[in-house]
């Protein structure tokens, strides 16, 4: 799956129309860019919080 790929450093969900945003994200442990413009998300999991900038 998605959330297995610990080497991805960028990730472009744009334009898909998303409503929700999984958990897992914070499984992309080497991820610096992550685009999720233009969707419909309402709100984003708490555990985005461990994403450092």
């Amino acid at each position: 799956t998605l959330w297995t790929l610990s080497q991805l450093t960028a990730l472009y969900l744009n334009d898909n129309q998303l409503t929700r945003l999984p958990s897992e994200i914070v499984c992309l442990t080497s991820l610096v860019t992550l685009d999720l413009s233009n969707n419909k998300l309402r709100n984003l999991p708490s555990e985005i919080g461990r994403f450092y900038s």
